[in-house]
């Protein structure tokens, strides 16, 4: 396998999918394969980020990325509206009567958004490209499902992007304290109801208690925190403070972003050797087992985070056999292997 060609919008080093593309990307070289990685936007700091091992280029026209990719094996359009690019890619290809490289579309996020607009141009464009995708893989087992509800196919593969920023080299003394990331949506007002009922059952029962650190926040989470009146017990940091000690040593962290798609927090905290307490609609619940390597609670049942939270702080017996449990952590590089084994499978 000589080169791949990788196909993004936006280069940047803070977006968590770019992150996953740049680290997808150096694994790919360690391999021993050439990466031509196309964007329509790079930022100043990008070669010195990843350095110039491979070679990095503006998305010009579809012409010039057409004979750039003669000899490529494959062609991997990132997200929507990439796969719209690889369409048009694969059209040159065919009216030029050459062979195509392998054409592979990776959802990673989907593309809700023109969907809720319904911006009719833009949906028949995005339906027509299918047709021309070779390959369709999807991040998770939600995101494949619409893809295949959609565009009406079903040999979806799922190629699981794991990704986390969030693992450090710490000694894991656990202390007292709950640990959860900050997310705009309604999830996290969920997370602060069922502490406060973990709260008043804690002093009700005089029990020590554990205290909530969020990672990021609002004023609506301030405002929120006051209203419930625990705001005795909750810590709120940003994420420009030193958060690796913090992250490291909690009990155990609250997952209830269900629209991650890189496991972000759930690889962090098997590294760490924590038991994560995770929304049963997150991408990081179809890779869990409850009561092995998690615990895993119903985000529509108003107490189930609570007593999953009660047992998991009062049952240590059960605590220390989970932790044990804890093996098989998935990382980039399964993504990676499993990535070149569909490419040479397809090929």
């Amino acid at each position: 396998m000589k080169e791949i060609i990788i196909l993004t919008s936006n280069i940047t080093i803070k977006n968590k999918t770019n992150l996953f593309i740049l680290n997808l990307i150096d694994l790919l070289y360690k391999k021993g394969l050439k990466v031509t990685l196309y964007s329509n936007k790079f930022p100043k700091t990008f070669h010195g980020y990843i350095t110039k091992k491979h070679l990095s280029l503006k998305l010009p026209n579809i012409k010039d990325i057409v004979n750039q990719s003669r000899n490529a094996h494959a062609i991997i359009a990132i997200d929507y509206p990439m796969n719209i690019i690889a369409y048009k890619i694969k059209n040159m290809f065919n009216k030029m009567k050459t062979k195509s490289p392998l054409i592979i579309w990776y959802s990673i996020n989907f593309q809700k958004h023109i969907y809720k607009n319904n911006n009719r141009r833009k949906l028949k464009e995005d339906y027509k490209s299918i047709s021309n995708i070779d390959v369709v893989l999807s991040a998770n087992e939600k995101t494949k499902n619409m893809l295949e509800y959609i565009y009406n196919i079903e040999t979806i593969e799922i190629v699981r992007p794991y990704y986390s920023p969030y693992i450090f080299n710490y000694n894991n003394n656990k202390e007292n304290y709950i640990l959860t990331f900050f997310d705009a949506k309604n999830s996290i007002y969920k997370c602060t109801a069922a502490y406060c009922e973990y709260i008043n059952n804690s002093i009700k029962n005089n029990k020590e208690i554990y205290k909530l650190i969020i990672v990021g926040y609002n004023k609506y989470l301030e405002d929120n925190i006051n209203k419930l009146n625990i705001k005795d017990h909750v810590e709120l940091v940003d994420y420009n403070s030193n958060i690796e000690k913090i992250i490291s040593n909690a009990y155990t962290i609250l997952i209830h972003n269900i629209d991650d798609p890189f496991y972000i927090e759930l690889i962090s905290a098997w590294n760490n050797k924590q038991i994560p307490i995770i929304d049963s609609k997150s991408p990081s619940a179809e890779i869990s087992i409850d009561n092995k390597n998690a615990l895993i609670y119903n985000s529509q049942n108003p107490i189930s985070l609570y007593n999953k939270l009660i047992t998991l702080i009062e049952d240590k017996k059960l605590y220390n056999s989970l932790t044990s449990s804890i093996e098989n952590i998935p990382s980039i590089e399964d993504s990676v292997n499993q990535l070149l084994e569909i490419i040479t499978k397809k090929l």
